[in-house]
């Protein structure tokens, strides 16, 4: 039990400097308990023994998920973890610093999250206006005159998580707001 007490330390550690999600938390917490399984392992083990076989590092894995599998469920219990909350925060995270929907979502992916946080902002944001913001941010007001500048901003745009369409349309004149 006293290595479950330092394992919720260190979940309410991590936690308390950034949100984690569900599944990016369960596995750094499990790394970490393979690891402590591994040395107790090796500080129990006499000279003469062999270090470990492939089972005793199954069994490793088996214990350290259990374990972590508690404190996920007994962190959710008291409300600590929260995959929405996570999700929100990436989705205004990622519109603040510019990036488009594409590489929202693909964050999203990344860390294990549902996706469908996107869907909720997606109403409120114009992707059209944001790339635009982007691009004048970058490379100022002066539309691209030659191929390869238009095809360097455009690259940029479709980096930051554009989709073609809507990097196109941040590069043209847009005869409403003349």
């Amino acid at each position: 039990m006293l290595k479950t007490v330092s394992l919720w330390d260190k979940a309410l550690s991590l936690l308390t400097r950034r949100d984690y999600g569900r599944a990016e938390l369960a596995k750094r917490l499990e790394q970490l308990r393979q690891k402590q399984l591994l040395d107790e392992h090796k500080a129990a083990q006499s000279g003469d023994e062999p270090m470990f076989s492939g089972a005793d590092a199954e069994v490793f894995k088996a214990q350290a998920r259990d374990e972590v599998e508690a404190i996920i469920l007994r962190l959710l219990d008291y409300g600590y973890l929260n995959d929405e909350r996570v999700s929100a925060t990436l989705v205004r995270q990622g519109v603040a610093k510019g990036q488009g929907p594409r590489r929202i979502s693909a964050e999203l992916k990344y860390k294990s999250l549902n996706p469908t946080a996107l869907n909720d902002v997606e109403d409120d944001v114009d992707w059209m206006q944001q790339a635009r913001e982007v691009r004048t941010r970058r490379f100022g007001e002066a539309l691209p005159e030659t191929p390869k500048e238009k095809a360097r901003q455009l690259r940029f745009l479709l980096y930051r998580g554009f989709s073609q369409s809507q990097a196109m349309a941040a590069m043209q004149v847009n005869e409403w707001e003349s």
